[in-house]
């Protein structure tokens, strides 16, 4: 390779990396200063999820230097041998810890529409979904680590032998050589992750589909337009897609050129450098796509409702009542439904089932960003 498509694998990943690590960042404050957000089982998974984000983010960001000095085909390498093997077992673990807990959130959003929202079975599932996240990728990073797999591998140290591409050159004799074992342990869990996700968001999409034929029956003409709008299947598929495509995004490049290097020994400089730098840009689409759920369109709608004008005295003093009442009520919601808050939009079980979907803006609360022990609520 020539020095240009060495500073572009040394150099292209750092940019997304830093801007990721800020990212995830932003991410975990905003969930760590929130007693509410604190208190909800898709929150505290997002918050994991970001903190191992952010790891990986600064491994990306060290990039290169963390390669022994003077590694061939390496540009900026100013590590060692245990830098880089410290930076593969990072990412490795929590990096794997990532692609769990974006399963995790299909599941927990199973959970929640099997057991119709109910918060008492979380208490269940969340030790089990941590002990997998960390535990598993805990292991692999520890197998990597006691059989030296983690060396040079482009951009960052990683999965490969050494030298890279040793085991198709005759001529040159590798002084690390990873295992085959090992490559098919990591592809079967990115691969047993990716089948549990889709499947779960089949089971949810299923699920939400089943209860509301049972409805459709009773609408008719305009009632039924209406309706299909404002199917539950099509928003809760909407919202479980996005952590999907991100995750999507995220990964497919670097998975095509990884299984392309470990079969044949070479890749596409061009591809790989597009996959570094979408690996590097994971935690700034984590981030869109978690500011995306929190403030949805509709609970935007709602909020400007809430707010049209100058109301009366008495109009302050129902919305005050109002804001009461519902900010004492466990059904309570910012969002007029979102299926990784885990509850419903309304204390009616006629919103969930398909009966009506248009709720009032004064059944809609909000927490202010400024002041999120304030609770603010108008009325349509």
């Amino acid at each position: 390779m020539d020095r240009l498509q060495l500073f572009a694998i040394g150099f292209v990943p750092k940019a997304p990396a830093l801007l990721s690590l800020c990212s995830s960042g932003y991410v975990v404050l905003e969930i760590l200063r929130s007693q509410e957000r604190r208190s909800r089982l898709y929150h505290r998974i997002v918050l994991w999820m970001n903190i191992s984000t952010s790891i990986m983010a600064g491994c990306h960001f060290v990039g290169t230097w963390a390669m022994p000095h003077g590694t061939p085909g390496s540009m900026g390498a100013l590590g060692n041998d245990i830098t880089c093997k410290i930076q593969g077992a990072l990412l490795t673990c929590p990096g794997f810890s990532v692609t769990a807990y974006y399963a995790s959130l299909s599941v927990i959003s199973y959970v929640a529409v099997k057991n119709d929202f109910k918060d008492k079975h979380n208490k269940n599932i969340e030790p089990v979904i941590h002990f997998i996240s960390v535990g598993i990728p805990f292991i692999l990073a520890l197998i990597g680590l006691k059989y030296n797999y983690f060396n040079p591998a482009g951009a960052w140290c990683w999965v490969d032998h050494l030298p890279s591409g040793c085991d198709h050159d005759p001529n040159v004799e590798c002084i690390h050589r990873v295992d085959g074992f090992y490559k098919i342990l990591l592809i079967s869990c990115m691969y047993s992750l990716t089948i549990l996700t889709l499947v779960m968001m089949i089971l949810i999409y299923c699920k939400i589909r089943k209860e509301e034929k049972s409805t459709e029956d009773s609408y008719s003409g305009e009632d039924r337009r209406s309706h299909e709008h404002q199917k539950k299947s099509k928003i809760v598929l909407l919202q479980i897609s996005l952590y999907c495509l991100s995750y999507v995004l995220t990964y497919i490049l670097i998975f095509l050129v990884r299984m392309m290097q470990w079969t044949t020994g070479k890749f596409n400089i061009t591809l790989y450098s597009a996959a570094i730098f979408l690996v590097a840009s994971q935690g700034f689409l984590n981030m869109i796509v978690y500011i995306l759920l929190r403030n949805s369109a509709k609970y935007r709608f709602a909020l400007s409702q809430a707010r049209p004008g100058q109301t009366t005295s008495q109009e302050e003093e129902q919305a005050t009542n109002d804001s009461t009442i519902i900010s004492n009520s466990q059904e309570n919601s910012r969002y007029e439904f979102s299926i990784f808050e885990g509850t419903r939009p309304s204390p009616s079980p006629q919103i969930w089932n398909g009966g009506n979907t248009v709720i009032p803006v004064a059944n809609v609360s909000y927490v202010s960003e400024e002041d999120e022990g304030t609770e603010e609520i108008g009325e349509a």
